[in-house]
């Protein structure tokens, strides 16, 4: 007697292979975990705000840096001596500036930002 003809074929064909009842339980827990997941992201919202896009985010962080590269290249243009008063203040409110803006850059970097409503 053969091991095909005692157990059958239809044995050796799901051999290997995964059962569908455990197929479906997997994606049953996968998505109780993402519920679950969901529901603590949501947790963490403050009260009287909600989570900024990520697209939005992408957009304001792009025309932030594009407007640190033109702050910075306005500070270069200026010249080295700063002779007269209107300079210095230009000066001055250029850093001032460009310290803002690479404060906004550090924080629009962060993967999640809440924006008040």
């Amino acid at each position: 007697m053969t091991a095909q003809t005692e157990y059958g074929n239809d044995t050796y064909k799901s051999k290997g292979k995964v059962p569908t009842y455990l197929k479906s339980r997997k994606e049953e827990w996968k998505r109780g975990e993402e519920e679950k997941e969901k529901q603590e992201q949501q947790k963490k919202i403050p009260v009287g705000s909600k989570l900024l896009p990520e697209e939005e985010r992408m957009d304001t962080l792009e025309q932030l840096k594009l407007t640190q590269v033109e702050i910075s290249n306005t500070l270069e243009t200026l010249p080295i001596s700063m002779r007269t008063m209107a300079l210095r203040n230009k000066k001055l409110d250029l850093e001032n500036k460009l310290k803002e803006v690479e404060a906004a850059i550090r924080l629009f970097s962060r993967k999640n930002i809440y924006v008040a409503l």
